[in-house]
């Protein structure tokens, strides 16, 4: 199992001795696309959609861990979560 999940850089079952038991088929499944810009011309028949730039919509992703170590593990996490809130 070594090497087969890394958070930031780190081979989480080497750190924690843990590994993903739930929810990497969410990580997989591809987000719905937000609907685009369109632009309905008086002078022309139907839309005109832009369709240059496809943007996604958010989605949540939920997964469930085991480790041997999960107050690291924990810690972790909650340190990297912070760095982007």
């Amino acid at each position: 199992m070594r090497g087969d999940v890394y958070i930031d850089g780190i081979d989480i079952f080497s750190a924690y001795g843990a590994n993903i038991t739930d929810g990497l088929d969410s990580l997989f499944t591809f987000p719905a696309i937000k609907e685009p810009e369109a632009n309905d011309w008086p002078e022309e028949d139907g839309l005109e959609v832009d369709l240059e730039t496809i943007h996604l919509q958010a989605t949540e992703v939920s997964l469930t861990f085991f480790a041997d170590n999960p107050d690291d593990l924990i810690a972790k996490v909650s340190e990297l979560a912070g760095q982007l809130g």
